[in-house]
C-alpha cells in the first residue's frame, strides 16, 4: 500500500488500478492517498452488500441445474448478508455430494474457509468490541445496551465507540448481526467457560428486569445452573398456563424436568410436582398415553399419601380417557382409599368417580 501511490503516478504508465479493501482494514498510507486533493487521488466506490433481488439475479445468472433460484434467494441472503463471496462458497458447500439441496428449511452450511475469514476479522477487533459482539450473539432478542453494560460492567456511554467499531467492521448492520455466518462465527469464537459465564450474567439481568421467565430460563440452562434453570422453566410453564396455552406449558415443564434431573441432589418433591403438572397438561391436550407415563412417574416420586392420591387421580382419568374402565376404577378406588385414610376430601380429579 505504501508503494502503490508512487507506482500509479509514475510517468508514462497508462494503467488503471482496481483495489479492494474494507474501510476498517485500510493502513494509514491508504487513508492519506484517499485524502489527497490532486489528480492522483483514487476514485472511491463504496460497494454495498447485494440485496435479496440482486442475490436472486446472481443465482439465476449461475443457472445451477439443482438450485431453484427463487426458493434459495431469501435464505442465502439472510445467511450471508449479501456478501457475494459468502454466497458462492455456501453454494459450493451445498453442491457437495450428500448435501440436501431440496430442503430449503434446513440450516445452511458454514463453509470452513468463510468461517476462518470471519474469525480473522473478529480477532482484529478491540477487546471491548469483541466482548460486546459476544454478548449480543448470546443475548439474541434480549440484547440491549443496558444488558451489555451489566454483563461487561461498563456504563452504556463507554460502549458507543466499541459499537461503532462493530458497525465499521461489518459485524453489525442495522442493529443486528450482518448475517447468520457472522453470528455463528461469533458464537463459535467463545470458549465454553466464557459462554457459560456470559449466559449466567444475562440470566441474572433478565431475572432482575422481570422479563418473561422463558428468556431467563434459556440462559440459566445454557449456563448449566440447573436448579435456577428448572425454577425458571417452571415459572415459564405457569405463565403459559395463565394464558391457557397447555401444549406450551407441557413443553416447558419437560424442560424443567430435564434441568432438575441434572441437579446433583434433586428434590423429589419438586420432581413430583413437575411430573404431576405434566400429566394434567398432557391429559388436557388429548395425550392420554403421555399423561399416564407422567402420572406413573409422579406416583413413584410421591412423598406422602396425599401426593399418591393426586397421582392416582390423574392415572384414573387417563385410563378412562383411553377406554380402560376397569383400570380407571382401580386407580380411583386406591386414590379414594388414601383420601379416607388421611381424612381428606377426594382429589378434584376423583370427584366424578365418586358420583
Amino acid at each position: 500500500m505504501d508503494l502503490l501511490p508512487g507506482i500509479t503516478r509514475g510517468d508514462g504508465l497508462n494503467l488503471r488500478w482496481l483495489l479492494g479493501a474494507r474501510d476498517h482494514e485500510l493502513p494509514p498510507a491508504a487513508h492519506e492517498w484517499l485524502a489527497a486533493k490532486d489528480a492522483s487521488a483514487p476514485l472511491r466506490i463504496a460497494l454495498a452488500p447485494l440485496t435479496e433481488v440482486a442475490v436472486l439475479s446472481l443465482l439465476e445468472s449461475l443457472a445451477l441445474p439443482d438450485v431453484d433460484a427463487r426458493a434459495w434467494a431469501h435464505a442465502l441472503h439472510g445467511h450471508t448478508g449479501g456478501n457475494p463471496l459468502f454466497i458462492l462458497e455456501t453454494l459450493l458447500a451445498l453442491l457437495q455430494p450428500g448435501a440436501a439441496l431440496a430442503r430449503t428449511g434446513k440450516a445452511l452450511p458454514a463453509p470452513a474457509n468463510v468461517g476462518q475469514l470471519i474469525e480473522t476479522r473478529l480477532n482484529r477487533l478491540g477487546a471491548v468490541a469483541l466482548s460486546l459482539a459476544r454478548v449480543a450473539a448470546l443475548a439474541g432478542k434480549n440484547f440491549s445496551v443496558e444488558l451489555a453494560g451489566h454483563v461487561l460492567g461498563k456504563h452504556r456511554l463507554d460502549l458507543s465507540d466499541p459499537w461503532n467499531e462493530l458497525v465499521e467492521a461489518h459485524v453489525i448492520r442495522d442493529n443486528h448481526f450482518a448475517h447468520d455466518l457472522m453470528l455463528e462465527a461469533t458464537q463459535r469464537s467463545m470458549p465454553s467457560t466464557l459462554a457459560r459465564s456470559l449466559h449466567q450474567s444475562i440470566a441474572e439481568y433478565l431475572d432482575r428486569l422481570g422479563t418473561a421467565a422463558i428468556d431467563a430460563a434459556f440462559h440459566w440452562q445454557a449456563a448449566r445452573e440447573w436448579q435456577r434453570a428448572g425454577a425458571a422453566w417452571q415459572r415459564a410453564a405457569q405463565q403459559a398456563l395463565d394464558l391457557s396455552r397447555r401444549a406450551e406449558e407441557l413443553v416447558l415443564l419437560r424442560r424443567a424436568a430435564e434441568c432438575v434431573q441434572n441437579v446433583p441432589q434433586p428434590d423429589d418433591k419438586e420432581r413430583f410436582d413437575i411430573e404431576l403438572r405434566s400429566a394434567r397438561a398432557a391429559l388436557l391436550i388429548d395425550r392420554a398415553d403421555q399423561s399416564r407415563a407422567f402420572a406413573q412417574a409422579a406416583l413413584a416420586l410421591a412423598h406422602d399419601a396425599a401426593a399418591r392420591a393426586s397421582a392416582l387421580a390423574v392415572l384414573a382419568e387417563a385410563a378412562e380417557f383411553m377406554g380402560e374402565g376397569e383400570q380407571a376404577l382401580e386407580h380411583a378406588a386406591q386414590g379414594l382409599s388414601l383420601a379416607v385414610e388421611i381424612g381428606a376430601p377426594p382429589a378434584e380429579d376423583l370427584k366424578h368417580f365418586v358420583r
